[in-house]
């Protein structure tokens, strides 16, 4: 893999429990009320990141261990972006 700050600016400050860059991802657990990692995110809007390999790598883990707290994310993230187009 190439240098992590290469792939995710965000890894070394990033406050994500479900990280698809963590080897350990298996283990970890999303408690409600915990960040959602931006690029999986961005990925699941259909925007390349540069972490797309390794996210469909992890996608049926970090899928189970986020459920639907994944998909109201989304939801909330794309009616932000509908919102600001609509205000400029």
């Amino acid at each position: 893999m190439d240098n992590i700050e290469d792939v995710c600016s965000y890894y070394y400050k990033c406050e994500v429990n479900i990280c698809p860059l963590d080897p350990g991802i298996a283990d970890r657990n999303y408690i409600s009320g915990e960040k959602v990692c931006r690029k999986i995110l961005d990925y699941l809007e259909g925007k390349p990141t540069k972490l797309d390999e390794q996210i469909r790598k992890t996608e049926h883990i970090w899928k189970a261990k986020y459920g639907k707290k994944l998909e109201a994310r989304l939801n909330s993230r794309m009616q932000i972006r509908e919102a600001f187009r609509k205000a400029v």
